[in-house]
């Protein structure tokens, strides 16, 4: 069901106009019984009050209602066409249920309008008095009253509608529950429609009798009063009695088991009645849920049924199997318990085992500890050594500076020996002076010679010592290597040692918990034993009671049925 904005617009508009031509009948006649009009302006009255109710229907009025119902019209439109979230459909269904009252002021104060025209029509063209017209106004203005009921009528049935077809497109089921209707009590529109126009009818007829009108006048007064009030309580019922003959026609389906197809109760949260039927609506939704529901439940109740049964009877087959197999699990456990116990002694042999080779270890490790410090001592020694043959080496590299230095003089000396002989040309005396020092050259000649060759031999003698000693130190290398190596052999096999003594304990804590375990299994398995024993009695009671439940699950099945049968009466379910 579609609402476009001129639809919705127009249809509130084209619907009003007979309440709005039956409410000025209505209220031109209270004017006419309450003010004396000659005979012959009787038409021309009617004629003046006609243009000027047609004037303000469809110029003024139809402008100002535009103007209140554009931005409801647009927001339906947009409803419909593009759709909308939760929150926004529930403002457009409070501002639809909002609307009527405001549609009944709008109309309320154009007839209010239209009769203060009328007063100044007969004043300028009638000529009446100023007692008259003041009468006749405010005589319309008074009944007007029921211009604003007849409005609030028409508009709710069309925004009733409107709603209608808002919620079966979009159900707004949990705004509702928490705030239950939007629109207007149903004691209000008893106000409304039933108590207001009775004050207003009390009111004109005190007015009659306090005015010295006629018995005539408060007949006539009487008539229209007692039309009024039944038209206007007749609007108000009629919403009681529709909705009640709905709600009646579902529950006596309900009741006649007549559910399956039965349609929803159409309710636009108006008023308390609307969310009653909202929740009948729901109820019957919750009914045939629970229908549907028991029905699933209990087709899953009778297979369960049957697997039940089934289980049963292989359960029963199965405990006296697991009864043998339980005995030979306990010969088992039982021997696993002995073994445990020898594994425990073994255990306790290892682990002296590995605690006799840790204390081994951490001796032979203090004398390769104390091999490795005289190594280093030996090392630093020989690197002494080495180092004092080097210095020796130098001093003697020296020396044979020195050496050199002597022998080079010595040279020097004997060529001078040997000039001053040729100068002595025969003295005897220079001769032999140079004679000595040339033998003195001579020997200190000879002398250096022999001193480098022994120096020659010593440096010798000082590299194969420099040799030896690196030889050495090559070789106290290696054994430091191998002590190194050996330390780290003796680390490793003293951290297996501890690691074998620690390992083995947590074995044997392992095992001792394990046979404590052992035992608690063993004493499981003798109560699962007990308890096999009695699987198969309960078996059997299981057997009984899955057949006691299929029957039950067969009367449930066709109370279901029942319920879901079509009724029989017009061959057709009924449709709401």
């Amino acid at each position: 069901m579609g609402i476009k904005i001129k639809t919705f617009e127009q249809r509130i508009f084209l619907t009003s106009i007979p309440y709005n031509a039956l409410s000025a009948l209505l209220i031109f006649l209270y004017g006419l019984i309450f003010i004396t009009m000659p005979p012959e302006v009787i038409i021309p009255v009617l004629v003046i009050a006609s243009a000027i109710f047609a004037l303000e229907q469809f110029l003024t009025a139809r402008f100002t209602h535009h103007f209140i119902t554009q931005g409801l019209s647009n927001d339906i439109a947009y409803f419909f066409t593009s759709g909308m979230e939760k929150k926004e459909q529930h403002a457009l269904i409070k501002h639809i249920l909002r609307y009527p009252i405001h549609k009944a002021l709008e109309t309320y104060f154009h007839f209010v309008a239209g009769s203060f025209l009328q007063s100044v029509a007969f004043v300028g063209i009638f000529h009446f008095d100023l007692y008259t017209t003041s009468t006749f106004f405010i005589i319309c203005t008074v009944t007007t009253y029921i211009a604003f009921a007849l409005s609030l009528h028409n508009t709710q049935l069309q925004c009733s509608a409107a709603i209608f077809a808002i919620t079966e497109r979009m159900p707004a089921d949990d705004i509702i529950d928490k705030k239950h209707f939007f629109g207007i009590p149903m004691f209000a529109l008893f106000l409304l429609y039933v108590t207001l126009p009775v004050v207003l009818c009390i009111v004109l007829c005190i007015l009659v009798v306090r005015l010295n009108h006629t018995e005539r006048t408060m007949i006539y007064i009487s008539l229209v009063n007692i039309a009024t009030i039944s038209a206007l309580a007749t609007l108000f019922f009629q919403r009681i009695r529709r909705y009640s003959a709905l709600m009646t026609q579902m529950l006596g389906a309900i009741s006649e088991n007549k559910t399956k197809n039965i349609r929803l109760i159409p309710t636009d949260f108006s008023n308390e009645i609307s969310y009653s039927i909202h929740l009948l609506n729901k109820t019957l939704l919750l009914f045939r849920k629970f229908i549907a529901d028991t029905s699933r439940i209990n087709t899953t109740i009778n297979d369960s049924a049957i697997s039940l049964s089934s289980i049963a009877n292989e359960t029963a087959s199965t405990s006296k199997e697991q009864f043998a197999t339980s005995e030979g699990i306990l010969h088992t456990m039982e021997a696993i318990s002995d073994n445990s116990t020898k594994i425990q002694v073994t255990v306790d042999e290892v682990i002296n085992v590995a605690n006799q080779t840790s204390d081994q270890v951490n001796k032979n490790f203090k004398k390769l500890h104390s091999n490795l410090s005289m190594m280093k001592d030996i090392t630093e020694a020989n690197q002494t050594t080495i180092n004092g043959i080097q210095s020796l080496s130098n001093k003697l590299n020296n020396v044979q500076d020195i050496v050199n230095l002597i022998n080079s003089v010595a040279t020097q000396t004997k060529i001078i020996a040997f000039n001053t002989e040729l100068e002595a040309g025969g003295n005897m005396e220079s001769d032999s002076v140079a004679k000595e020092i040339r033998l003195l050259a001579d020997k200190t000649i000879t002398l250096t010679k022999d001193i480098q060759t022994k120096i020659d031999k010593i440096k010798l003698a000082s590299e194969n010592l420099i040799g030896t000693g690196q030889n050495c130190m090559d070789k106290i290398a290696e054994g430091n290597e191998i002590s190194t190596l050996l330390e780290q052999r003796f680390v490793s096999i003293q951290s297996s040692a501890a690691a074998t003594t620690a390992n083995s304990r947590q074995i044997k804590d392992s095992i001792e918990e394990r046979a404590k375990e052992f035992s608690q299994i063993v004493l499981a398995l003798q109560q699962i034993k007990s308890d096999l024993g009695n699987i198969n009695a309960s078996s059997q009671v299981i057997s009984t009671t899955v057949h006691s439940l299929q029957h039950d699950s067969q009367q449930i099945q066709n109370l279901i049925d029942k319920l879901n049968a079509s009724p029989q009466a017009d061959g057709q379910e009924k449709d709401l």
